[in-house]
């Protein structure tokens, strides 16, 4: 049977929305998904990785969406908070407001969750989940397109805590919860934000390999040079520079 596909023909800023939306917020759900699968099953590397991942695409949507440049960031969040505050807010002065506790967690996950390569010893402890859990719910309701003073109020409110308070249009997260997708209880799971509450994992960490080594610092350095010409990892080029400067 012959058939026709009608397109809805996007302009450029739709089409530049749309991929803010579904290539990064989406994405940063599911990362933010299997960060928390990661700490229930005490992987420390997955969970900080995830939990960067996520944080960096959600911040990468809000600057998409409100068309800031963004190409020099990388994986530095950092680099990224430092570009949110150019994003203006309608009808006022304002910048967008991140919690302080936020900030602090995304500063730690920034320095924890580059090391996906064990260049550093790797840990998790009991608090990080709740932390990121905080964290994703703060910075996620401003993955949207306007914001302006009204919405700015009512991110302030700190009797709105729940994820449902901030349901946002066509989310990835909302679509998991409202339609019992196999990801709900993996996303609910002791989720304060959710309205779960209950106890968390314990202390894990998994030790970067120079520390069983015995090796000495010139010997790492020319271990990790060998295998920067095995294999181009950026991660690998950092522990050099580190090395280096211990000399």
């Amino acid at each position: 049977m012959d058939w026709e596909l009608n397109l809805i023909k996007f302009t450029l800023d739709q089409a530049l929305d749309e991929i803010a939306y579904r290539c990064f917020r989406d994405i940063a759900d599911q990362d933010y998904i299997l960060a928390r699968v990661s700490y229930r099953l005490n992987l420390p590397t997955n969970f900080n990785w995830c939990s960067l991942q996520a944080i960096e695409k959600y911040l990468k949507c809000i600057l998409l969406l409100h068309r800031i440049e963004a190409k020099r960031i990388k994986h530095d969040l950092e680099k990224a908070l430092e570009k949110i505050k150019s994003v203006k807010i309608s009808d006022c002065s304002s910048q967008i407001e991140f919690q302080d506790s936020s900030i602090e967690f995304i500063k730690e996950i920034n320095m924890r969750g580059q090391s996906r390569y064990l260049g550093k010893s790797i840990y998790a402890i009991p608090s990080d989940i709740t932390r990121l859990d905080n964290c994703i719910f703060d910075i996620r309701r401003f993955a949207i397109k306007i914001i302006d003073q009204t919405y700015l109020e009512k991110t302030r409110d700190s009797k709105l805590t729940l994820f449902s308070d901030f349901c946002l249009d066509n989310g990835f997260l909302e679509a998991v919860v409202s339609r019992n997708q196999p990801a709900k209880d993996d996303l609910i799971f002791n989720n304060s934000n959710y309205g779960n509450f209950g106890l968390n994992m314990g202390f894990s960490a998994q030790n970067m390999p120079a520390s069983y080594m015995g090796m000495s610092n010139d010997e790492y350095i020319e271990l990790y040079q060998k295998l920067n010409t095995l294999i181009q990892v950026d991660s690998f080029k950092e522990i050099i520079a580190q090395l280096k400067n211990n000399t």
